[in-house]
Order: structure tokens, then sequence, then C-alpha cells
């Protein structure tokens, strides 16, 4: 039985399941546990050696790791975002209801109603029913009596998490005439 060094310990990493299964330990030892015909390893010292996927990029992972471990996102779906309800162009009188599906941060779905002449003149959120996953259901109902007869657009869209860097947050816009 060898014993090793802290150092070259502290040099086996993540590397030292992989290299045991090939029958090399990470300091250049033979395991002739799992070699039935053993023949020293090429000689390295314990200060040099690197794991496998250090020096390796194609190297297979380390035994156990999973798609999460390795991939550089968090795993969660596309942000996305989708009006259902109402049509593009529907007539309303006092109240607005809309719904739709959404994958947005933290299930939250910001709105707001524009008008072509003076911009934003009602903003607010809605919430999912959940988010990270897939696109969740919400909706949300907006008292539209205070407005003068015209057309109108109404625009979900993902809550932006990026604090406004990058490309804008995907969007769903939808027109409707208040009666």
């Amino acid at each position: 039985m060898t014993v090793l060094s802290r150092r070259c310990r502290a040099s086996m990493g993540l590397a030292a399941g992989a290299l045991l299964l090939a029958g090399t330990t990470a300091c250049g030892s033979t395991n002739t546990a799992s070699d039935p015909d053993p023949t020293p390893a090429a000689a390295s010292s314990p200060d040099t050696t690197a794991s496998p996927a250090a020096s390796d990029p194609a190297a297979p992972p380390t035994p156990g790791a999973t798609a999460s471990d390795t991939d550089p996102g968090d795993g969660a779906a596309p942000a996305s975002i989708t009006i259902d309800s109402p049509e593009s162009g529907k007539q309303v009188s006092s109240t607005l209801s809309v719904s739709g599906t959404a994958n947005s941060p933290e299930a939250n779905v910001p709105w707001q109603i524009d008008s072509p002449t003076d911009g934003v003149l009602v903003s607010g959120f809605a919430t999912a029913d959940g988010w990270l996953d897939k696109a969740y259901p919400w909706s949300t109902s907006i008292d539209v009596g205070a407005l003068q007869p015209g057309t109108y657009t109404f625009t979900a869209r993902v809550d932006d998490d990026s604090k406004k860097e990058g490309t804008p947050p995907p969007s769903a816009t939808i027109t409707f005439i208040k009666k």
C-alpha cells in the first residue's frame, strides 16, 4: 500500500475515480487490485500531475456527473410568453380580461397599456401559476373604464432579470378597442 503525500491526494481531485477505474492512480502508481498484469506507470511527479479533465476537454465526465453539473445553463426552459385571450381587435367597455402562458422569472408577468399618442397609460403585473421548467397559465383583469374611447395596445412581457443588459425579454402584444 502506497502512502500518498498531501499534495498528491489534493491533485487527484475529481479524476481519481475515473483513473482508478482505468487501473492507474493519479500519482502514477499501478492499481494492482484491479490489474492482474501490473506494469509500472509512466513516471510523473506528484507536483505536475493534472487531472484528465483539466488537460483534455474531451475526457469523459467523472462517473455520477449529471447534465446539470456540466451544462453552463441553469437547466431552465426558455423564457416565453403568449396571450391566448382576447384576440387582437376586441372591443371592451370597462374591463379588459387577458390570459395566456408564460415562463418568466419568479412567475412575474409585467404588462402595460399604451396609447399611440400618449405612450404608457396603465401598467402592472400578473402572476403565472409557476415558472422555470415550462410555460404556466397567467391572467389579469384590468379596469379600463377611465380610458377614452379609441384603440390601445396591451403588451405583456417576460420579466427582465438581467438588469437591462443584453437583448430585450420576449413580449406578446394585442390591440383592443375601448368603446
